[in-house]
């Protein structure tokens, strides 16, 4: 189940406490849906190696690899598509750092 609770930094809660934590990112950056899949060893270890050379996490390579790649899927299969990248909208090709959600290790 994906759902998008919206609060604005500092607002009271039905409850009468302040919000705490992570202020909400805008509707378009949130990725509330979660994919598992299984890496062998090896690709684990050459995506931990990208990962923290390019001082990214680990999921947020994971999240800009696969959307890069859909993107060029998309291209090939309609070079003459004029659509705008709704994967990822911000521009940042999931480079920020530090994680969206998700445990570490995995």
């Amino acid at each position: 189940m994906c759902f998008l609770l919206e609060m604005r930094e500092g607002e009271v809660t039905t409850t009468g406490h302040r919000r705490r934590g992570r202020p909400p990112a805008p509707p378009d950056r949130v990725r509330p849906c979660r994919l598992v899949t299984f890496v062998t060893h090896a690709e684990k270890t050459q995506l931990q190696r990208i990962s923290e050379a390019e001082g990214k996490s680990l999921s947020a390579l994971a999240h800009e690899i696969l959307s890069r790649s859909l993107r060029r899927r998309r291209r090939l299969q309609d070079p003459s598509s004029d659509e705008p990248d709704s994967l990822l909208a911000d521009g940042t090709g999931g480079s920020e750092k530090g994680r969206i959600g998700g445990a570490a290790g995995h």
